[in-house]
């Protein structure tokens, strides 16, 4: 076989790098920027998903057990993709506290 020529550290040349590295040498978001984010004071939740960005304060978000948290930020990057990001924005345009 010819060896695959990938601009990534730790890449065998396996060829599946679009479906995820088996070595781990794809540079992808959780091995580049998150632990980056982490060492700035970054948190990371799983297990919740984002029902309002709150400008200027932070984020509202619900667990899986249906409860309901509120995170305190003064920077909120939304990363929901194509779809969910302007949603989850239009929500957020429409929201009003309680």
């Amino acid at each position: 076989g010819v060896y695959l020529h990938r601009a990534s550290r730790g890449c065998v040349g396996s060829g599946v790098w679009a479906f995820g590295c088996p070595s781990g040498g794809k540079q992808h978001t959780g091995n580049t920027y998150v632990p980056r984010a982490w060492d700035a004071g970054a948190v990371t939740v799983t297990g919740a998903r984002a029902t309002r960005v709150l400008p200027g304060r932070g984020v509202l978000a619900r667990t899986t057990s249906c409860s309901r948290l509120r995170f305190d930020a003064d920077l909120v990057v939304v990363a929901c993709g194509t779809i969910g990001t302007p949603v989850l924005l239009s929500w957020s345009l429409t929201w009003a506290p309680s």
